[in-house]
């Protein structure tokens, strides 16, 4: 999982804002590192709506751990536009082939 942690927190500088108590507790069964067209991707919602982006692998629904620390319990979902949310959903179409959904949440605060 550290090995993991590390790659995400190169692709997703942002993460690292997060308290490393906080960071040591978070489950990253369900987040993608983002690579290729989903890196490209990412980093193009993020600078459109101005809020943080993170890949999530999709899954059947109830299969991770629902008492696990997720970061969608701590950190806060962005509010996005009608046209955001067709963004958003046109870039995961468009990456259908990776089974990926992507979530937006509000800038994380320095610590």
């Amino acid at each position: 999982m550290r090995a993991k942690l590390a790659e995400l927190l190169d692709a997703i500088p942002s993460l690292g804002r997060l308290p490393p108590e906080i960071l040591s507790l978070l489950d990253l069964s369900e987040l993608r590192v983002p690579r290729g067209r989903v890196a490209e991707a990412r980093t193009a919602l993020e600078r459109e709506f101005g809020c943080h982006v993170v890949a999530y692998e999709r899954s059947p629904s109830g299969s991770g751990d629902p008492d696990a620390l997720h970061l969608c319990r701590i950190a806060t979902a962005a509010r996005l536009t009608p046209d955001h949310l067709d963004r958003l959903l046109a870039a995961e179409t468009s990456l259908e082939t990776e089974r990926i959904s992507f979530v937006a949440y509000e800038r994380l605060s320095p610590r």
